[in-house]
């Protein structure tokens, strides 16, 4: 198989959960173009990828590290528009956080360790001081929650 149909078949099942990711990161208006520079990225770093290690992280770090330096960038913008103590634009409009903001506390932090930082559930699972299935669970319960509140 050749490497662009090896990149495709394993990048396409996960798009929604990236767009959301790059959504969270940059907000609703920038989040397909985030998306596809990290899909570019992440196809031209192909020959680097290990096979029969975990791709949906490795493409939830690329876009992590991609919305992390476009947000730096606007910080950056900003503090040479408006004088004064740099402040960083927010990432995403109210309306994009309202449903992370109802999330209880432990689904949150669960959520945004496994999504934005691309942590294994072990390492969120030590992070947090609680078993890994529980890190698991709280997790997959995020996630629905975030599901449910979209087609609401």
């Amino acid at each position: 198989m050749d490497a662009r149909r090896q990149f495709e078949g394993l990048a396409l099942p996960l798009m929604p959960s990236l767009r959301a990711a790059a959504r969270a990161g940059v907000g609703a208006g920038h989040a397909d173009d985030l998306l596809q520079d990290a899909l570019l990225s992440a196809f031209r770093a192909w020959g680097r990828f290990r096979e029969g290690t975990n791709f949906a992280a490795w493409m939830r770090c690329i876009v992590a590290n991609l919305a992390r330096n476009v947000r730096r960038g606007w910080a950056r913008e900003a503090a040479l528009r408006f004088p004064g103590p740099p402040r960083a634009p927010a990432p995403c409009g109210d309306s994009d956080l309202e449903p992370l903001r109802a999330l209880p506390r432990p689904f949150a932090a669960a959520f945004a360790l496994y999504a934005f930082g691309a942590r294994s559930y072990r390492e969120i699972a030590e992070e947090l001081g609680v078993a890994v299935g529980t890190a698991q669970s709280r997790v997959f319960r995020a996630r629905e929650f975030l599901r449910r509140s979209e087609t609401a």
